[in-house]
């Protein structure tokens, strides 16, 4: 096959390439802020940590890999409210409807870098449009509600009921943890932080809002990066890449072109470089017998080729 390249030339006019360099620039801004409140406010930079650490990590597990594709089961009812409560907790005021996610994101594999894909950089030349039109998307799927199977979604409903014997998960807690009262409550929340804590001007201007809008932006790096720079093991019929550089971020998400190729197993890193450290705890949570992975080859090594 034809070699495709480590990055692909997506901006076409220069309000696009204006845009990216633009979103570039913030967050290398938000990376060295970071890193002066590391030294200067250890306490505002642990948490930071903490919030973006467990967001990622219940973001990916729950509402990507069990919601959207059942990658895993829980042994017992209970454990899985317990885990939905904490996925709303860690996310806190950027936290996600469960079932809006799952059918946004069924959509994206569905059509993945094609013309009806709901946020794809191949489509959405700039990431800021990319963002717009999948919020956009996103909270049509949540305000029609039960109306939702009467629209084009219905196909996507329909496979995941035949795949996996269930409906798309639709939490009751998501009427009450989306209401604008709780995310603001949130957000009242870290601003006490902040507040309490001592935090510079700069931190209220770069952190504290990145920690407000922290699941859809782990999101849109995901989809930015793992379908726009980084390299291929498998010739999929999309522009999937594995970006590792970010794993240690983004928790083995950015592994796209493994997630692509076989969107039923849980371990999105195949190889040492592509380590995938939210499997790894999730394999803990198998031994405990929590979960039960499925579709997972739990004696398999990884390959330092």
């Amino acid at each position: 096959m034809q070699p495709k390249p480590f990055i692909l030339p997506l901006a076409n006019t220069s309000w696009q390439k204006l845009v990216n360099i633009v979103a570039l620039l913030l967050g290398l801004v938000v990376l060295l802020t970071l890193s002066v409140t590391a030294f200067v406010n250890p306490i505002i930079f642990c948490f930071f940590l903490l919030h973006g650490t467990l967001c990622i990590f219940f973001h990916s597990s729950m509402l990507h890999r069990y919601g959207a594709h059942g990658q895993f089961t829980f042994t017992n009812e209970k454990m899985e409210k317990v885990f939905y409560v904490m996925t709303w907790l860690s996310m806190g005021p950027s936290y996600l409807h469960a079932y809006g996610y799952a059918l946004l994101h069924l959509t994206h594999h569905k059509f993945s870098d094609k013309e009806k894909d709901v946020h794809s950089p191949c489509i959405f030349k700039d990431i800021l449009y990319l963002m717009s039109h999948t919020t956009k998307v996103y909270r049509g799927i949540v305000q029609a509600g039960n109306d939702i199977e009467k629209t084009e979604f219905q196909i996507i409903i329909d496979e995941y009921r035949q795949k996996h014997g269930k409906d798309i998960p639709n939490w009751s807690l998501d009427g009450f943890a989306n209401h604008p009262i709780t995310k603001l409550t949130f957000v009242a929340i870290f601003l006490s932080i902040y507040i309490i804590c001592g935090a510079k001007w700069y931190m209220y201007l770069f952190l504290f809002p990145t920690q407000c809008v922290m699941g859809p932006v782990q999101g849109a790096l995901v989809n930015w990066f793992g379908h726009h720079t980084g390299f291929r093991n498998y010739d999929t019929d999309d522009e999937s890449r594995n970006t590792p550089l970010l794993n240690v971020m983004l928790g083995g998400e950015v592994n796209q072109n493994n997630h692509h190729n076989n969107p039923d197993n849980a371990n999105f890193g195949e190889k040492l470089h592509e380590f995938d450290w939210i499997y790894w705890i999730l394999r803990i949570f198998h031994k405990a017998n929590i979960i039960v992975l499925k579709n997972t080859q739990l004696d398999k090594k990884l390959s330092y080729r």
